[in-house]
């Protein structure tokens, strides 16, 4: 075999998987969804207000530099934080309603991915552009640019996308009835009341009652994935192997004939 069809060639036959390994994966992701709303709350008390004018706002992140690098690094990984958690929503709908949430859950993934880079790369330059070496004037510039640029603003409204996957989300929810349905509604409500509240602790306020629907809907697929682990270790250990027997001709269950087989270790 040469080394390039050693590259390309496909494997004979796909490795088992490991429910252990699902197990973690599916409860990471459902853990990103339940951490999300409690760091874009924490960072949106945090957060630094600043004037639309680019002069003044340059002033005002220079006032308290590190508040405002602290709260939108929150802001930050609390958005990215909804990319693995749309993950763990789009587990909690399988049948009726699949395409409502698979729609909703990738708008979630892809708005909150767009809006981190977005929190993030003003963080940057606001963090950097303060400090007392660099030169203020260009700094101010900068922001006024980018305050009008085409360029800076899409992803902030890829971002706001992801508000509306929520309710699309919510909608797969309430056909599949997989939920309480209050949580759904939550969904429904909590995107509309979070974006029009903005940041501080008006807005940390109005933003409860999409915390409380991101939070409750995390314990549900804690619950769904907790639900799946015991199905799958009760077939596991009770199912008959017809093509083992025991000293008196009977089949053996496979939990017993398995139980001296190494096990796969698990891995993320």
């Amino acid at each position: 075999m040469t080394a390039l069809s050693s590259l390309t060639a496909r494997p004979d036959a796909p490795a088992a998987e490991d429910p252990r390994t699902t197990t973690a994966r599916r409860t990471m992701c459902a853990l990103a969804l339940g951490l999300a709303p409690v760091l874009l709350t924490i960072g949106s008390l945090l957060s630094v207000s600043t004037s639309d004018k680019a002069a003044q706002e340059v002033v005002d992140i220079a006032a308290d530099r590190n508040r405002f690098f602290v709260a939108n690094l929150l802001l930050a990984l609390g958005a990215a934080a909804l990319v693995p958690g749309a993950l763990a929503l789009a587990h909690l709908v399988r049948a009726k309603g699949a395409a409502w949430m698979t729609t909703g859950a990738c708008m979630i993934a892809l708005g909150g991915g767009s809006l981190a880079v977005a929190i993030w790369s003003y963080n940057t330059v606001g963090f950097l552009g303060t400090d007392a070496k660099v030169n203020r004037d260009g700094v101010v510039s900068l922001f006024d640019r980018a305050n009008d640029s085409f360029v800076v603003g899409l992803p902030w409204i890829i971002g706001i996308g992801g508000l509306i996957g929520m309710i699309v989300a919510a909608v797969g929810l309430i056909r599949a009835r997989t939920v309480p349905l209050w949580e759904p509604i939550l969904l429904i409500i909590g995107p509309v009341v979070a974006f029009v509240g903005g940041d501080g602790i008006l807005g940390a306020i109005l933003s409860l009652p999409l915390v409380i629907a991101l939070i409750a809907l995390a314990y549900e697929s804690l619950l769904l994935v907790r639900q799946r682990a015991r199905a799958e270790s009760m077939t596991g250990a009770g199912t008959i192997d017809l093509t083992q027997a025991t000293g008196s001709g009977m089949p053996a269950q496979r939990g017993m004939t398995e139980q001296d087989q190494p096990r796969p270790q698990a891995s993320l």
